[in-house]
């Protein structure tokens, strides 16, 4: 126990600076990303192939042919734009035709996928190419059907003839895994300074929350090459029952802080969770951390107490006040004290 409330106060303030000014819990990835080596396979000229649209900055509603869970919501339409990006639902935000780094503004609504989100065009007629646009098709058979949207020879604005991009956005039915993949990734001519992605955004996220849960994977960098591939694979389904308790530590003596593995308190034993902050290390007090389990997030805090005393300087060792002739009382000017707290480090005084 401390040995002055005024020592204990003290320590208690100085433990929520520290959290606050030396502590940044990182963002846990709910996708796992894997690079895959699967050929291209051109969707446009392909029988079955549906033109969605082409233009510059014009935006088109899709419905899918299966429902899609992305983050943990069902989707079953979207809304693609020209410029290199799907909003989930097609009632979300339309994003700008400038590009920015992820996450974008609370005021986008709607999740997002965005594979090469950059100003681009795909203009009717000769430029960038005569077969520019956004196409469609669906593959496969229920339950495993793969839908995939491509942006076939798009141009960068201001169009020059010749010089456009190619890639696609790859949805699987049941696993939920999705997949960009790149033909062609360079403009060229005229416009080598948008080759690879260097004015463009490559990510996704979900939808409005604190934080929004986001990937990039580039913002105008030179990114990209022919034939890239990355397969995005969410966390398996959530264990039945899957909860963690609230947890309380003694802090190592001589320090401040515990270590905490996590994964001990699981219940029930055998599942696996993504914690944020992730742990091991905890300073003193109380850190609120969320767990997800599949779709199931939770919350949990983990208390680290301090249980050495501080040390207290300036006590004086025996004070004896003589009494004059006919006095009941003395009085005495104490120096002031100091309380060296353990986890601080450092020296706070008060006068007594």
């Amino acid at each position: 126990m401390k040995n002055s409330l005024f020592a204990a106060s003290l320590k208690q303030i100085m433990l929520m600076l520290i959290a606050c000014f030396a502590f940044s819990s990182a963002h846990a990835q709910f996708y796992t990303r894997t690079n895959c080596t699967d050929p291209y396979v051109q969707i446009q000229g392909q029988a079955g192939t549906t033109l969605v649209g082409r233009g510059d900055d014009v935006f088109f509603t899709v419905n899918l042919p299966f429902t899609f869970n992305y983050y943990c919501v069902n989707y079953t339409n979207i809304k693609v734009s020209n410029n290199g990006f799907i909003v989930l639902p097609s009632t979300g935000t339309t994003r700008a035709l400038t590009n920015t780094a992820l996450p974008t503004a609370a005021t986008q609504i709607g999740a997002a996928m965005y594979p090469f989100w950059d100003d681009l065009d795909s203009g009717a007629g000769t430029l960038p190419s005569a077969n520019s646009g956004i196409y469609s098709r669906t593959d496969g058979i229920a339950p495993n059907r793969i839908f995939t949207i491509e942006w076939f020879e798009n141009g960068h604005f201001n169009e020059v003839s010749g010089q456009h991009v190619t890639f696609q956005v790859k949805l699987y039915e049941t696993s939920n895994q999705f997949k960009f993949q790149y033909l062609d990734v360079f403009f060229g001519g005229t416009q080598v300074a948008f080759d690879r992605g260097l004015s463009a955004t490559v990510g996704f996220e979900n939808i409005v929350a604190t934080p929004r849960e986001n990937s990039q994977l580039s913002f105008n960098t030179s990114f990209l090459n022919n034939g890239d591939c990355f397969l995005f694979t969410p966390p398996p389904p959530a264990c039945p029952g899957f909860s963690m308790p609230n947890i309380t530590v003694s802090m190592a003596p001589g320090t401040c802080e515990a270590n905490v593995n996590l994964n001990d308190y699981i219940s029930p034993r055998g599942c696996t969770a993504v914690f944020d902050p992730p742990g091991p290390t905890f300073r003193g007090g109380v850190t609120t951390v969320t767990a997800k389990n599949g779709c199931i997030t939770i919350t949990f805090t983990v208390t680290v107490r301090d249980l050495e005393p501080p040390v207290i300087i300036g006590c004086p060792k025996a004070v004896i006040l003589n009494l004059g002739p006919g006095e009941c009382e003395a009085s005495w000017d104490a120096p002031p004290l100091m309380a060296m707290d353990n986890c601080s480090g450092t020296n706070f005084g008060e006068p007594k």
